[in-house]
């Protein structure tokens, strides 16, 4: 078991947490030696992903409901402009 510290690419928020891994295999795989889930496959999911991004569970939730919430708003904006461009050329919708 070792302390890892990453900061979390979502807030960058400093955070330790203690994983059942070496610490010489995380150096060999920070140089690149390999890809996170052959490397560390007695992590979950959450914790190989704290180790690549320093971002929890929660945070990827978050992130996801902001995205989810930000695609709905362009897709509604691009819908009234194609409103508008259509009632600018008399009803018919623009084809560019």
């Amino acid at each position: 078991m070792i302390k890892v510290t990453r900061k979390s690419m979502f807030t960058g928020v400093e955070r330790t947490i203690e994983l059942p891994i070496k610490k010489d295999v995380l150096e060999r795989w920070e140089k690149g030696e390999g890809l996170v889930q052959n490397v560390f496959p007695g992590l979950t999911p959450d914790q190989r992903e704290f180790l690549m991004t320093g971002a929890t569970a929660e945070e990827w939730e978050a992130a996801k409901k902001n995205f989810h919430s930000y695609f709905l708003n362009i897709k509604k904006h691009q819908r009234n402009r194609c409103r508008e461009k259509a009632d600018f050329n008399g009803g018919e919708e623009d084809k560019s």
